[in-house]
C-alpha cells in the first residue's frame, strides 16, 4: 500500500482513491467496508491505527478501556496482586506508544520549549529589549511622566513572561515534539545534522526514571512489575501487527475486484 493510498483510506473526507493511470477506484463505500471488517475482526489494532493515524479520540478512549482489561486479565492469568499498579503501568504504554507527555516530563519540557520554542525565544528577544529600555529610563532624571513610562515598562515585562510561562507549560503538557527540531528530527544552524536534543527521534522520550516516577512514588515496586510492560507492549504491537497486515489484504482484495 502506497502512502498516499493509506492517508485517503484514513481519512472519512475522501469520496474514492483513484489510483495511478486511472484504471480503477476504490469508493467511500468500499473504503467504509474495509475499515468495518477490520475493527470487527482486530479491534485494538484498528483503534491503534487510527489513533496513530488519526488522532481519534473516541478510538483512544476505547483502546484504553480494552487496555485495562487486558491487564485485568493479566493480573489474573498472573496471580498478581496490584491490579491498580498494573493498570497504570499499562496506560502508561499507551502514552508512550502514541507519544504523550508524561507528568514527570513536564518540568524538562518546559526547560526545552523556554529555550528552543519559536514563541518564547521570539517574546524572550522582545522582553530583552524592554529590560534595556526600561534600564535606560531609570537611569535618568526622575519626573511624573519617567515614574509613568517605567511603570509601564515593568508591566509590559511582566506581561510577557508570563505569556512565556503559560506558552511553555501548555506546550509542554500538549506534546513532547522535539521543539529544537520541531519534530523533523534533524537540524540545519549551526550546522546540518541530526538534532543533539532528541537524538533524531522527534520526540523527547521520557527516561527509565521519569517512567518509573509517573506510575508510582514507590518506584521500586515498578521495578519489580517491569516485566508488565513489556508484555503489554508485546501485545500492542502484534495487534498493530496483524491489523495492518489484514488491511493490506482488504486493499489489494478491493483494488483487484
Amino acid at each position: 500500500m502506497s502512502t498516499e493510498a493509506a492517508i485517503k483510506i484514513f481519512d472519512p473526507r475522501t469520496a474514492k482513491l483513484e489510483p495511478r493511470g486511472g484504471k480503477l477506484s476504490i469508493h467511500w463505500d468500499d473504503i467504509a467496508a474495509m475499515l468495518a471488517t477490520l475493527e470487527r475482526e482486530y479491534p485494538v489494532g484498528y483503534q491503534m491505527i487510527m489513533v496513530n493515524y488519526r488522532d481519534d479520540k473516541q478510538q483512544e478512549r476505547a483502546l484504553r478501556d480494552n487496555v485495562t482489561k487486558w491487564a485485568k486479565a493479566f493480573c489474573s492469568k498472573s496471580q498478581l496482586a496490584d491490579r491498580p499498579l498494573v493498570e497504570r503501568m499499562c496506560q502508561t504504554v499507551v502514552d508512550i506508544q502514541f507519544n504523550r507527555p508524561l507528568s514527570t516530563q513536564q518540568r524538562s519540557l518546559q526547560h526545552l520549549h523556554r529555550l528552543y520554542g519559536p514563541y518564547a525565544q521570539r517574546e524572550t528577544t522582545r522582553m530583552k529589549k524592554l529590560k534595556k529600555l526600561l534600564k535606560k529610563e531609570q537611569l535618568k532624571p526622575e519626573s511624573r511622566q519617567r515614574t509613568d513610562r517605567i511603570d509601564y515598562l515593568a508591566e509590559q515585562i511582566s506581561a510577557v513572561r508570563q505569556h512565556i510561562n503559560n506558552w511553555v507549560v501548555a506546550h509542554a503538557r500538549a506534546s513532547n515534539s522535539c521543539p529544537r527540531c520541531r519534530g523533523t528530527g534533524v537540524i540545519t544552524q549551526p550546522q546540518h545534522g541530526v538534532c543533539p536534543v532528541c537524538s533524531g527521534n522527534r520526540q523527547i522520550a521520557p527516561t527509565h526514571r521519569e517512567m518509573c516516577r509517573h506510575i508510582s512514588s514507590n518506584t521500586s515496586r515498578v521495578e519489580e512489575y517491569w516485566f508488565v510492560m513489556d508484555d503489554c507492549r508485546w501485545w500492542l504491537s502484534a495487534c498493530a501487527t496483524a491489523a495492518t497486515t489484514r488491511l493490506y489484504e482488504l486493499f489489494e482484495i478491493n483494488r483487484d475486484s
